[in-house]
């Protein structure tokens, strides 16, 4: 449980880092959002299958 709570909280963190580093950059709210999305599914996909659900 530990574990699926922590990584929720990074991606949580993660999210509205990426978000507004890539808004403070020039992009427009909607492709921040989709590339911030995208990033952060890969991520968690890779996070759940490596360290999660281990």
């Amino acid at each position: 449980m530990f574990r699926f709570v922590f990584a929720l909280f990074i991606q949580m963190v993660a999210n509205s880092l990426l978000l507004s580093s890539l808004m403070a950059a020039g992009l427009t709210v909607w492709k921040a959002q989709i590339i911030t999305t995208v990033s952060l599914t890969i991520f968690t996909y890779i996070g759940g299958k490596l360290w999660i659900f281990r």
